[in-house]
């Protein structure tokens, strides 16, 4: 997780910030460019059937929910 990239492990607690993935572990979804919002529109899991589905994130106060 976290550790692997020097970042300190996240606080769940009351009162603190959330960022929260929203997701299922069921169903499948293939990955393609245009799920990507980085500029740089590269991945070795690109057009790849991956198990579960995202959803959205919430970070802070802000929402960013999938259309479909």
């Amino acid at each position: 997780g976290r550790t692997r990239f020097g970042l300190e492990s996240a606080e769940i607690a009351e009162g603190s910030t959330a960022d929260l993935t929203l997701f299922t572990p069921k169903g499948r979804e293939k990955y393609t460019k245009e799920q990507i919002r980085s500029t740089s529109k590269n991945s070795i899991f690109l057009n790849a059937e991956l198990l579960g589905k995202v959803y959205g994130i919430i970070v802070g106060d802000q929402w960013n929910l999938k259309e479909n």
